[in-house]
């Protein structure tokens, strides 16, 4: 009988897919190492704080279409964990006329070959609300219309707007941080980046930034997209060209999250189709009126050419959108900027046009000893997500 307790097992990368595939395996009895290159485990998933309040810099909201449980929402209920769907976005949820029945055009039609949603939108309106609606409701996608597949978007329709829901009673970091506490401290090493790999059937030595190799028998891979693109762990021997192909055939988006914080309430309502950013959401938080938003896609791409005078400009709309000037109440701004965050370098990814099966093939195992997991390696149509990441590392743990 195999003894699991022999078999050596790596997981690289401690965001939500390699905390959930460690705990799982260790459940299992496999004698597990969870390397992560920062000096604390979440990944995406990261908490914050502003005039005292906690806050979720990165993923904050999950997602369930209708009553239907998913990875998440089912460990939230049997952790008794209270989540109720977020108000505020559910107010930005009625669309234009024209939206759902560019919905109905788009879904029957017939497309040689793929092609960006941009093109599909002209083709069928050059109405410019549709447009910007478009793009505001693609920014939870990481993307903008003219880098997302037009054939992919037609799969997605049913769950491009799923159903937005927040914790009652902590912040996401704090309950991710909680439920994978009794996650051994001696399993795991931060601050470990991995710089190589050099693999065989059921062997692989793993060599870190610090020059350290440790030896495994299976390595699985929960890094962000963007490290995989870039190359920031070399394979040895080097991965087969097709999946190498396939990592960059896959969309990866960049952009912020940010809060604002104001001593009084600013907005009647929340707010969409602006200029500066695709929506501002208003959450009471202690004593304060917090505006929240993300600059993703082409909001993204203009904040990065002159971020200080994009952040001017939001709080000019903002003050617009109020009849005031609010500048005198801000009491505090925090922008965390993920395209710039180390080791991570990215938000989450998108089907970007052409895409076809790239994530079929960026997730198949290479020599039964190279296992990848997380979002972007969702095959599902569930990437983007914390339980589309979590589903991976469930779906692959049954595999052991």
């Amino acid at each position: 009988m195999e003894n699991k307790g022999q078999i050596k097992i790596a997981v690289i990368g401690g965001g939500i897919s390699g905390l959930c595939m460690t705990k799982l395996l260790l459940l299992k009895g496999y004698d597990v190492t969870l390397f992560e290159a920062q000096h604390r485990l979440g990944g995406r998933i990261k908490g914050g704080a502003g005039c005292g309040q906690k806050i979720d810099l990165g993923a904050q909201w999950l997602h369930q279409v209708g009553d239907e449980e998913n990875s998440l929402t089912s460990i939230l209920k049997e952790h008794n964990e209270p989540y109720t769907i977020d108000e505020e976005i559910l107010e930005c949820i009625p669309a234009p006329a024209i939206f759902d029945d560019f919905i109905t055009y788009i879904a029957q039609k017939t497309f040689a070959a793929d092609q960006p949603l941009s093109l599909s939108i002209k083709e069928y309106s050059d109405d410019p609300l549709l447009e910007s609606y478009m793009e505001a409701s693609l920014i939870d996608m990481a993307s903008s219309a003219d880098r997302f597949s037009s054939i992919e978007y037609v799969k997605l329709i049913d769950s491009i707007t799923p159903d937005d829901y927040q914790l009652v009673n902590r912040t996401m970091y704090e309950f991710i941080s909680s439920y994978f506490s009794d996650i051994p401290r001696d399993r795991v090493l931060l601050g470990t980046p991995v710089i190589s790999i050099r693999y065989a059937y059921n062997h692989a030595a793993i060599i870190t930034a610090k020059g350290e190799e440790h030896v495994f028998n299976k390595v699985i891979i929960s890094v962000p997209l963007s490290q995989l693109q870039q190359e920031k762990i070399q394979f040895i021997p080097a991965l087969p060209p097709e999946k190498r192909a396939a990592f960059q055939e896959i969309g990866m988006g960049t952009g912020l999250k940010f809060f604002l914080f104001f001593k009084e309430s600013i907005l009647d309502a929340p707010s969409v189709n602006n200029k500066f950013a695709p929506y501002y959401l208003q959450k009471k938080m202690g004593s304060y009126f917090v505006v929240i938003s993300l600059l993703m896609g082409r909001f993204a791409d203009k904040y990065y050419k002159d971020p200080e005078t994009y952040r001017q400009e939001i709080l000019k709309e903002i003050s617009t959108l109020a009849n005031r000037d609010v500048t005198s109440l801000l009491e505090n701004a925090v922008f965390h900027d993920w395209g710039h965050e180390p080791f991570i370098e990215g938000t989450y990814s998108f089907p970007a046009p052409g895409e076809g099966n790239a994530r079929e093939m960026a997730a198949a195992p290479v020599d039964n000893t190279i296992f990848f997991i997380g979002e972007a390696m969702n095959t599902e149509l569930e990437y983007g997500f914390i339980h589309g990441a979590m589903d991976t590392a469930l779906k692959l743990s049954r595999e052991f």
